[in-house]
């Protein structure tokens, strides 16, 4: 039975996941920002377990979860001079319009904790000299807006933030003797800490689009032209290791 055990190779793969849960709109007219239908929810809980002739158990357990938020209102500028003589010359008052409002409003947030631990079947020596892990903790955050301050000035940004929950080694917690409540306490203390500072930054991206058509169709001997301005921004941030924080970030 010893040797049938340590010769077999075999995977245990269980899951379960819940996709973009949340409450169907059913209520009539505009949706209000604080609706609960404009919220989603994802869970995926995912645990592995492998073995063979080397390992006695390689055991991976992953969490991942996320929270999004969608808004959209139908723009509806307000023109203050619409009531303005219909007179040729006074069109490009006419014309004025602003949105004190954005179009569309997302922002989600994510984030993924695994745990591995793998044991090989070293004989005669102590657990902490054969047993090893591997924890990641990581949080991601999207936010993007589009906004048509009016229908001749159009802006959309969007951002990505990427962060690590850094938390201490385990087995290095073990080699110090550490028992299992004060690991526990040690890991969840460091963990919560981390978490209130919004993690280590390790990515950050962003991207700026403006759009601005001239009113030259406003302005009489004008109206035949088409001017439009488009500017744009890219900004990309990268942390440096940890074992190379001397040479610095990268932007």
């Amino acid at each position: 039975d010893s040797i049938r055990e340590i010769s077999v190779e075999a995977t245990e793969i269980k899951t379960v996941s819940i996709n973009n849960a949340g409450k169907t709109r059913t209520a009539q007219g505009a949706p209000m920002p604080w609706d609960i239908s404009n919220f989603g929810v994802s869970y995926a809980y995912t645990e592995t377990e492998n073995r063979d002739p080397f390992i006695e158990y390689d055991r991976i357990e992953s969490h991942q979860g996320s929270l999004d938020y969608g808004y959209a209102i139908q723009s509806n500028p307000i023109e203050p001079f619409k009531g303005l003589p219909d007179k040729k010359w006074l069109t490009i008052l006419r014309d004025l319009n602003f949105n004190p409002l954005p179009s569309t409003f997302t922002f989600s947030t994510s984030v993924f904790r695994e745990k591995a631990e793998t044991k090989y079947r070293f004989t005669d020596l102590d657990p902490k000299f054969s047993t090893f892990f591997n924890n990641q903790f990581t949080w991601d955050r999207i936010f993007g807006v589009n906004w048509d301050f009016s229908r001749a000035l159009k802006l959309n940004f969007a951002s990505n933030s990427y962060s690590v929950i850094d938390e201490p080694d385990e087995g290095q917690l073990r080699a110090q003797d550490f028992n299992d409540a004060q690991i526990k306490e040690t890991v969840r203390d460091s963990i919560w800490t981390n978490i209130t500072n919004l993690g280590r930054p390790k990515n950050y991206s962003h991207n700026l689009t403006v759009n601005f058509t001239l009113p030259t169709r406003s302005i009489p001997l004008l109206d035949w032209m088409n001017v439009r301005a488009n500017y744009q921004a890219d900004y990309n941030w990268m942390a440096a290791a940890l074992n190379t924080e001397s040479l610095g970030n990268i932007l």
